[in-house]
């Protein structure tokens, strides 16, 4: 099997998708960016940027930030 870089995981609210992502975090080579392309924030609440993408970047650049890692 031809190795991966990344891999989306899609997920409705109440289903256990931040427990997930903490666990998965947990794991060595592995990296969750929250909520990315949340229509209204960047990765996680509060937050004004991810990779240095802001929401506004990242609206005119998706694919960049997908590049970014």
């Amino acid at each position: 099997m031809k190795p991966f870089d990344y891999f989306v995981v899609f997920a409705e609210m109440r289903t256990g998708s931040n427990f997930l992502e903490a666990n998965l975090n947990a794991l060595d080579g592995v990296t969750c960016h929250g909520e990315a392309f949340n229509p209204h924030f960047i990765g996680y609440p509060n937050r004004t940027e991810l990779l240095g993408y802001t929401q506004q970047t990242r609206e005119a650049d998706p694919a960049g930030l997908i590049e970014r890692r």
